[in-house]
């Protein structure tokens, strides 16, 4: 995954734009999740993606960042989101600040409207 302010897209890959962070917010400068008081959805930048194969552990992104798997949900009518795991349509690798066991009691999660 690639995020930033202009990502390429992949040649066989798709660019994400439009996607909206609950529960937490994106720090544009360091490319990382952070602490969030506020209750609003907070846009993420576009996001270019690309299939590849696993290899082994991800290391963490730099120094004092981690590695959150956050689940992406198709927004429903009226902006509603049934939280559920049969209702994820992927999962974005984001670095973040917050450990990922916060991201995960915090629901941390993207929509995609």
């Amino acid at each position: 995954m690639e995020n930033g302010p202009n990502p390429k897209v992949p040649k066989m890959g798709l660019l994400l734009t439009g996607l909206q962070l609950q529960h937490a917010e994106w720090d544009q400068t360091d490319g990382a999740l952070q602490d969030s008081f506020s209750s609003q959805p907070c846009p993420l930048p576009p996001v270019s993606i690309s299939t590849q194969a696993r290899r082994g552990k991800d290391a963490p992104v730099s120094a004092g960042l981690g590695m959150y798997s956050c689940p992406v949900y198709m927004t429903g009518p009226f902006g509603t989101t049934k939280l559920h795991s049969k209702n994820i349509l992927m999962h974005l690798p984001l670095p973040t600040r917050l450990s990922p066991d916060t991201c995960i009691q915090r629901r941390v999660h993207v929509c995609s409207p």
